[in-house]
């Protein structure tokens, strides 16, 4: 049986070309385009069409023209591919999944149907582990850890995952481990790679951190505590080794913490986006920040953060190097780009020791100075002797090298003041890698800039006629010719590509395929995890409420949504029913405790 999201970790280059594939590389190459492309709509076994991500529906017939969706060595005969084999096609219908949908993925459908349509791989069942079993791992790797390190220690978990076979492929939890591994890194100011550890004998559900060595503050594991909707206590469990374990594990923390573990998954989506990125990344850093008052008023941004708190912090003088005589700068300013419509311009600054500071200047469809041919100066600032031809922007993205190569990101708007994400007229994802077209700080970035710094689209403003004489001179010493600023991109890519190789190699290359991939050749982990987490077709069934409970059988959650009135109350009776789901959103809703811990209550469990 194929499982949702299934073999993410598939290289990507199985998803380009079937040439040269045996019968199960390309099960697993139309595997991964099915994922990718079709399950959204067709994963559902009470609708009138087929659920890709089984054989035998797939050969079924149409109930329209008692055609059947595939017959295998036969394309004319083989409805499915009439709906995909091009561009005209009607398949994929919808947003993400057509816009991404290649010549090279038709070739993979197309050369899988001519195969035979070998059948789809499937993965043995993973041996249930028990939170009992969690628990004690995380307590002797505690007991065995150097007593100086113990209270840094920090645990995420993948047990749910890990016990969810329905659903939750090998790939999925290897792109967890990876994802994870990349999100802490990412929210690190430190100089080097951190390494995150598997626990043993937790069959690998369970992975360790010293937060000290990502140079987090107390405060910092304070915020994500807040912000936790699944934290349990056992107290009044029945189950008195539980009890018991959890005890010791207390006691070995000197009773100091009240949580020492947190899903993996959640902290990818929830800590990669604001406003714990902000918290994490900038409020807990940044000394200019430290030291301001946060205003009650201002939610989004309490501390007032502007860009020249992030530039200051960096190093970088942004108008100094401007009106350098030989510019510190590099821009590129072109009419469109992959997030916006309007003009824009990308702009380079030197960071002290490697890597770079990149800014970007976005604008609205109407403003008269987003005219990059005759206002290429800007932007408006004291000394500017071009103050006239400088245009006026109404946002901006902030790229920037981490002490550690990884890199992080800040959105700003016209005034340079910080905001959570960009507005829609100005910039927008069509990837909905935050979960919808909106471009959140942190997660749309991360997703958007997979291998580092993307390719720049070529310069309109160099080779321009639209301002004379002095002006103009200073255009070409602002705007470079394309190769030197490609090599510059080249040279902060490496960087990146350097880093990410030593966060999330370990995680990823698993097989002598895998081995012999590129790193930029894998999917993006965080977004990829963290897409699948807050997205719709993975609404909560009883399976995964039952996994997340740290229950073995789905059925017991069956039971108590049909006998208990307190679950009823909570809006959990439909999981009684067949095919009944809940939404993720609910269920983690934080109103003192969460949907979760309320039902947890009901198997013996405390909220914290």
């Amino acid at each position: 049986m194929f499982r949702a999201c299934c073999l993410l970790l598939i290289p990507l280059a199985l998803a380009t070309s079937a040439r040269g594939q045996t019968p199960s590389e390309l099960a697993i190459a139309a595997q991964t385009v099915f994922a990718k492309h079709c399950l959204k709509c067709h994963a559902n076994a009470e609708s009138d069409y087929i659920d890709v991500r089984s054989l035998a529906s797939l050969k079924s017939k149409s109930k329209d023209n008692d055609r059947p969706y595939i017959t295998p060595g036969k394309l004319d005969e083989s409805l499915l591919w009439d709906y995909v084999k091009d561009r005209a096609s009607s398949m994929p219908k919808y947003g993400d999944e057509r816009r991404t949908f290649t010549d090279a993925q038709r070739e993979i459908l197309k050369k899988w149907i001519l195969a035979g349509a070998p059948d789809f791989p499937t993965e043995p069942a993973r041996k249930f582990v028990s939170l009992e079993t969690m628990l004690a791992g995380i307590f002797t790797h505690a007991i065995n850890a150097d007593p100086r390190d113990v209270v840094n220690l920090r645990y995420f978990t993948l047990t749910h995952l890990h016990n969810n076979n329905l659903h939750v492929p090998a790939s999925n939890l290897r792109l967890t481990r990876a994802a994870l591994a990349k999100a802490l890194n990412s929210l690190s100011w430190e100089q080097g790679i951190v390494k995150v550890e598997e626990v043993a004998d937790t069959e690998g559900t369970v992975l360790v951190v010293n937060i000290a060595k990502l140079g987090w503050k107390p405060e910092v594991w304070n915020a994500i505590a807040q912000a936790y909707p699944y934290n349990l206590g056992y107290a009044e469990h029945n189950n008195e080794k539980l009890k018991t374990i959890d005890d010791k594990l207390r006691k070995q923390f000197n009773n100091r913490l009240d949580l020492i573990h947190v899903r993996a998954d959640w902290f990818v989506a929830t800590a990669t986006r604001p406003p714990l990125y902000h918290q994490i990344l900038f409020e807990s850093k940044l000394p200019d920040l430290i030291g301001r008052a946060a205003d009650p008023r201002k939610p989004d941004n309490p501390k007032n953060m502007t860009v020249i708190d992030l530039e200051n912090y960096l190093g970088v003088k942004v108008v100094a190097n401007l009106l350098a005589k030989e510019p510190q700068v590099m821009r590129a300013g072109f009419p469109a780009s992959g997030v916006s419509g309007q003009n824009r311009l990308i702009e380079r600054h030197p960071l002290v020791g490697q890597g770079a500071y990149w800014k970007s200047y976005d604008f609205k469809a109407s403003t008269r100075q987003a005219n990059l041919q005759q206002f290429p100066l800007g932007p408006e600032f004291a000394g500017n002797p071009f103050n006239k031809l400088a245009f006026k922007h109404d946002g901006g993205e902030m790229i920037f090298h981490l002490p550690n190569g990884l890199q992080g990101y800040l959105l700003v708007d016209g005034k340079d003041n910080r905001i959570d994400a960009g507005p829609i007229e100005v910039v927008n994802d069509p990837a909905n890698i935050s979960g919808t077209p909106v471009v959140v700080n942190g997660i749309s970035c991360i997703g958007c800039h997979k291998n580092g710094m993307r390719p720049s689209p070529q310069d309109q403003v160099r080779a321009g006629k639209g301002v004379p004489n002095v002006a103009r001179e200073r255009v070409k010493s602002l705007y470079p010719e394309k190769d030197d600023l490609d090599a510059a991109i080249s040279r902060d890519q490496k960087i990146f590509l350097a880093a990410l190789e030593l966060t999330v190699g370990k995680f990823l290359r698993v097989d002598a395929a895998s081995r012999a991939t590129a790193i930029t050749e894998f999917a993006e982990p965080v977004s990829e995890v963290a897409k699948r987490y807050y997205a719709m077709k993975d609404d909560l069934d009883a399976t995964t409420v039952a996994c997340e409970l740290h229950l073995e059988k789905p059925q017991q959650v069956i039971d108590r949504a049909d006998s208990s009135d307190v679950w009823k109350e909570l809006g959990l009776g439909i999981l009684a029913v067949e095919r009944g789901r809940i939404k993720r959103a609910a269920w983690e809703s934080l109103l003192g405790t969460s949907q979760m811990q309320q039902a947890a209550r009901e198997f013996g469990y405390s909220p914290r």
